[in-house]
């Protein structure tokens, strides 16, 4: 199938445009949204200055969208304003069969939903339609969820609401850093993608509405970081770890004082302290509810 892939580069987005590459479908081209400056053009060549998003592929990032398509000689776009008539007019020339979106920080606009043959497919990190919006996993660490997941799912005028084609619980083990635990969602969606495709070219693709209901999150503040020490200590324990790529600190106040934590180390799910909180130099034994979490303090 002809594709154009929508991405950026955060390591999300790289297993499925590897996935698509390795399927045989022709990539038309590969887009990545650009930073805004005035006098700049709709649609340029890819330049070296990466997108805005957190979190963020930087230089020790061993693989991105752009290696991999130059690797393969496709060639990138950054796109500065998605409804400018020069953009819809230089993907339309793409003649392309469906637009595949991992990662993509940008809006789609309407009319550029309806520029590729069958439309644009989505890979989101959650199953929706629970935890819609940009960070889904952050938010799912943050509130002590236990189902993961991907959902595919067609694009349209809304945010992560169009109908599903295809749908995964995965399971991630406690303690799994944040970065690993994207991976690890990637790999699962661009499988899922592939085999979409799949029955997308056959004719055998089934969608469905999703159903009413669900959530959705913005991006996450300051004061999304902090902890309550009411949460059991493996809340606590899975949200530190799973979080470590934003690079932040975890604000919690215990027994009237406040820590800010820098590194959760380990939980015991049952034991019981004799007092709130025990300090060991640089570290802290923290009593949850249940539980207690060993962190370093910042």
């Amino acid at each position: 199938m002809r594709v154009i892939f929508f991405g950026t580069l955060c390591a999300f987005s790289t297993s499925p445009l590897r996935l698509l590459i390795e399927a045989g479908h022709e990539i038309r081209a590969v887009v990545i949204p650009a930073r805004r400056t005035s006098g700049d053009r709709p649609l340029v060549p890819h330049s070296p200055a990466p997108p805005a998003s957190i979190p963020m592929a930087d230089a020790t990032t061993p693989l991105s969208i752009v290696s991999l398509a130059r690797e393969h000689r496709l060639p990138v776009y950054q796109i500065q304003r998605l409804a400018d008539a020069e953009t819809l007019d230089a993907l339309t020339q793409l003649h392309a069969d469906i637009a595949c979106v991992a990662c993509f920080s940008k809006r789609i606009p309407a009319a550029l939903l309806t520029v590729p043959r069958w439309g644009f497919l989505n890979i989101h990190p959650s199953l929706l339609p629970h935890y819609r919006g940009p960070y889904p996993l952050f938010w799912m660490f943050q509130q002590g969820e236990r189902r993961f997941g991907v959902t595919i799912h067609f694009m349209d005028e809304q945010l992560d609401t169009g109908d599903i084609s295809a749908q995964a619980e995965v399971d991630l083990p406690d303690g799994l850093p944040g970065e690993e635990a994207d991976n690890t969602l990637s790999q699962y969606g661009a499988e899922l993608l592939r085999d979409v495709l799949s029955q997308l070219e056959t004719g055998r693709l089934t969608r469905r509405a999703q159903p009413p209901g669900g959530s959705y999150f913005s991006a996450p503040q300051t004061s999304d970081f902090v902890i309550d020490p009411t949460w059991s200590a493996q809340r606590a324990f899975n949200f530190m770890r799973g979080t470590n790529d934003w690079l932040r600190s975890y604000p919690i106040e215990v027994a009237g004082h406040r820590f800010k934590l820098k590194q959760a180390l380990f939980y015991a799910g049952h034991e019981i302290l004799d007092r709130p909180y025990r300090l060991w130099g640089d570290q802290i034994d923290i009593q949850f509810s249940p539980g207690v979490l060993r962190a370093l303090l910042e």
